[in-house]
């Protein structure tokens, strides 16, 4: 004991601790009381009507900006194994709704379920949300959220000065290297090169045509174009193009000399003009002799070779001379075959 200090006797020490604590006791009592009669008045007797039933609704904001997003969040508690509510599309006016979340928690019986709108406004001045239903266990619509006054202010406030509309301006000019304007000119040039080059090689076999027919024989008699396409193609057979693999070379030859005795035979000029352009000639004349069918045949498998590169087999090669032979021997004139024979 420290000095100065006076003792106490321990039994009177226990009865004012036991007088203390039932003091206490009391005044948490008298504090509880008052504590739920606090609560008895403020909640609404319409919430009572239904038991432990309590719901309450806000906005996160008053004022917004056009376009703005406004959160509206309802809270409902009720006893587990009820369940309430809201209409999964609420009137909200003037508002639109832009997402709909929802929590829901129970404890001790409880739950808790938490309702948040996000709502936007697109109309300027002072906007209602109107009362939203909260929809009990059999559907009844028994209670409403309060209106919601938002007012909805434009970007510009009031008495501002916006800044000058201005129209959308012009495209822009900008400059980038390119080679196209090149490539199309080597491609004219390729082309008025490629012209001419035909076109020259065209009058050369042309001139070398006109010049065999022009040849004359020992006897000095004019060679008919029979004599002189049948000597064409014997001498073309004697260069061996064939075992040498050109076989492109051959039919181009080949395909030529028959094109110069047709159009000798039957008095047009046939050099210059395209397959379909020779077949459309030979078939609006009167070509005796000349079978069409096997004409168009030979003609077709020529050009296989020569632009599709198509390799010919030696029955394709032996087919494709016969008809030569055969297209000159059934339209040379009667007359000329019973003088050679």
């Amino acid at each position: 004991m420290r000095s100065g200090e006076r003792p106490v006797a321990s039994g009177q020490w226990r009865k004012d601790r036991q007088q203390i604590g039932r003091q206490a006791a009391g005044a948490l009592k008298r504090n509880i009381a008052i504590s739920f009669a606090s609560l008895t008045v403020l909640v609404p007797a319409a919430a009572l009507a239904v038991g432990d039933f309590t719901f309450r609704a806000e906005v996160d904001r008053t004022e917004v900006l056009l376009g703005d997003e406004v959160m509206l969040k309802i809270v409902i508690t009720h006893p587990a194994g009820q369940e309430y509510t809201v209409p999964v599309t609420p009137d909200l006016g003037k508002f639109r709704l832009l997402d709909r979340r929802e929590k829901k928690e129970e404890v001790l019986g409880t739950v808790t379920k938490t309702l948040s709108l996000v709502v936007a406004a697109f109309d300027l001045g002072e906007l209602s949300i109107p009362p939203i239903p909260v929809l009990s266990p059999s559907g009844d619509t028994g209670f409403k959220t309060e209106e919601f006054k938002v007012k909805v202010v434009g970007q510009i406030k009031e008495g501002e000065k916006g800044g000058d509309l201005r129209d959308v301006a012009p495209p822009v000019r900008f400059y980038e290297r390119t080679w196209l304007p090149l490539y199309v000119l080597a491609g004219i040039a390729a082309a008025v090169g490629a012209f001419f080059l035909t076109r020259r090689y065209v009058r050369r076999r042309r001139a070398e045509a006109e010049a065999r027919r022009k040849a004359l024989d020992d006897s000095g008699r004019e060679r008919p174009p029979h004599e002189i396409a049948r000597e064409a193609i014997e001498k073309l057979l004697a260069e061996d193009l064939l075992k040498k693999g050109l076989f492109r070379l051959f039919y181009f030859r080949l395909s030529e000399i028959v094109r110069e005795y047709v159009g000798a035979r039957f008095a047009f000029d046939s050099l210059e003009l395209t397959t379909t352009e020779l077949l459309d000639a030979v078939k609006s004349r009167r070509t005796p002799g000349l079978d069409l069918d096997e004409f168009t045949s030979f003609c077709a498998r020529a050009d296989l070779v020569k632009f599709a590169k198509h390799v010919p087999a030696d029955s394709d090669v032996s087919r494709s001379v016969d008809q030569a032979f055969a297209f000159i021997d059934r339209t040379t004139p009667k007359a000329v075959n019973t003088d050679g024979a």
